[in-house]
């Protein structure tokens, strides 16, 4: 069983590469996706893939610098480009890199993509798995989703030994620590099935995992993704050290994320509700079990009483606007979103319209503009009022935003 990594920084194609087939027949695991060489360093730190499939053209860490990192600090992982038609010079270079071959990305067929991969040698200190781990990685979603069921119904015969399968499978939640339980399910499922509206359910709800598992990752703590259900997905998250604020703005933004997704990607609409917290694998039997009976008992509310993603931004916006002459960056204002940088960034530009760095240089011009109007103040006082500290930068920024100098823009505004 080949590990697979998949880096791509747009989501519609990655989200389509790992829903491309059911992997885990074809001899391989995905063991994750990445939206740019660092977020993909982060993973590979945690498990060394066999295959690296990545883009090249990426914001952040892009697939070149990505494959030097690789080569020094992984040499053992095998390389593929994903490439456009007109890439040949950048698939030259990222070959004398050290990719192994390059596929096109938004033609290549399912059976086309496998014959590539397929061909590729596997280092052999990078595939020493023993056949029972071959197996259990080959049936990982089913075994999560039989576990999920064990849990619920509390037929296990120790929580030491539980947890030690849970492990195995990538369940890593300490159950004996506070979690709570999000549900996703999609609108009429059964409705939607018996109709053929929904043609084949086992591929819409292998794509769904996928897309809730991507919006998912972005949080900062342990938590899980299992098919459980008819139609549903079940995120078990922890939330050890989290406030309430912090936990239902991390859940409503995410599901906000899914919800847009399920509708742009496969025309479905989802719903999701929330349990009470959690202490014990025990309280999650409970909880699920007044889920499955009825719906509308107090351990369980609906995800859209958290707080509103919208107002987490305009609480950001808020921020940047009080602390526009200090230094502003995305890991300051991620963190007082209480989210991941790479979910704030696409948080933020969903709600504006615009990134977070455009937003920022907005406001500063807007306030210099002010500052230059309303006051005698000179050029660096103004330049220190927006947060910048070096004069000359100030001027250029000032220029390249306004195609005027401070300066000028002054003088213009006193004839």
């Amino acid at each position: 069983m080949k590990k697979l990594l998949v880096v791509e920084d747009e989501y519609l194609v990655r989200i389509g590469i790992c829903s491309l087939c059911n992997w885990e027949e074809h001899g391989y695991v995905l063991i994750g996706n990445a939206c740019d060489g660092s977020e993909a360093l982060s993973l590979i730190e945690k498990d060394v893939p066999d295959i690296l499939l990545t883009d090249l053209m990426m914001q952040g860490m892009d697939g070149f610098e990505l494959i030097r990192q690789c080569k020094i600090r992984y040499p053992s992982i095998a390389i593929v480009v994903l490439s456009n038609y007109n890439d040949f010079d950048s698939v030259k270079r990222a070959m004398q890199l050290g990719a192994v071959d390059y596929i096109l990305k938004l033609t290549t067929m399912p059976q086309d993509l496998l014959d590539t991969l397929d061909k590729i040698p596997v280092a052999q200190s990078a595939c020493s798995l023993m056949e029972a781990q071959e197996v259990l990685i080959q049936h990982l979603s089913p075994i999560r989703s039989h576990l999920l069921t064990v849990a619920i119904e509390g037929s296990y015969s120790s929580l030491d030994s539980f947890t030690a399968q849970c492990k195995q499978v990538s369940l890593c939640l300490s159950w004996d620590e506070p979690f709570v339980v999000q549900q996703i399910t999609i609108d009429d499922y059964a409705d939607k099935v018996y109709s053929r509206e929904i043609s084949e359910p086992v591929l819409v709800l292998s794509t769904m995992e996928h897309i809730v598992e991507e919006a998912y990752a972005k949080l900062d703590y342990e938590h899980a993704v299992i098919i459980h259900g008819e139609g549903s997905v079940v995120v078990l998250c922890s939330c050890q050290g989290l406030t309430d604020e912090q936990m239902d703005a991390s859940l409503n933004g995410c599901f906000h994320v899914v919800r847009e997704n399920m509708a742009r990607f496969l025309g479905l609409a989802v719903r999701a509700s929330v349990s009470s917290v959690c202490s014990s694998v025990s309280d999650l039997a409970l909880v699920m079990l007044e889920r499955e009976h009825d719906q509308h008992r107090p351990s369980w509310h609906a995800s859209g009483q958290f707080m509103n993603t919208r107002d987490t931004i305009k609480r950001t916006i808020q921020y940047i606007s009080d602390h526009i002459d200090e230094h502003l960056s995305l890991s300051l204002l991620s963190s007082v979103a209480a989210m991941s940088e790479c979910y704030y960034s696409h948080v933020f530009k969903l709600e504006t319209g615009i990134g977070v760095k455009d937003y920022i240089n907005q406001v500063r011009i807007k306030k210099a503009k002010q500052l230059l109007r309303e006051t005698d103040l000179k050029i660096a006082g103004i330049a220190l009022a927006i947060g910048i500290t070096n004069t000359n930068y100030f001027s250029v920024f000032f220029k390249r935003l306004t195609d005027k100098t401070p300066i000028e823009y002054r003088n213009l505004l006193g004839e």
